[in-house]
């Protein structure tokens, strides 16, 4: 689960905020290009929410070693919030550093 965050990095526990994802290209190394943004969801009762995140390239198969850097915006109730940077290849994901 991911927790929403006010602007001083406090749990911000408030049901029915609607998030809504899209990506922006850092580096575009990788086919099919940007992964596609999720539907539009909305926190629970403690601010939580669950994001998945997945990739599905043709390059892969062949074991490319090229990589991909995307930013994930997400905005809330309209407004932005803070974007994660997402790494992924065929062999890995990384977001937010981790």
């Amino acid at each position: 689960m991911m927790q929403l965050l006010d602007q001083h990095g406090n749990p911000y526990r408030v049901a029915g905020v609607t998030l809504i994802e899209s990506f922006t290209a850092v580096s575009n190394n990788l086919a099919p290009g940007l992964p596609p943004a999720g539907p539009a969801f909305s926190t629970d009762s403690l601010g939580q929410y669950t994001d998945d995140f997945f990739v599905c390239a043709s390059a892969c198969p062949g074991g490319s070693s090229n990589t991909n850097i995307v930013i994930q915006n997400h905005t809330a109730n309209g407004q932005p919030i803070a974007g994660i940077v997402i790494v992924y290849s065929c062999n890995y994901i990384t977001i937010g550093g981790n």
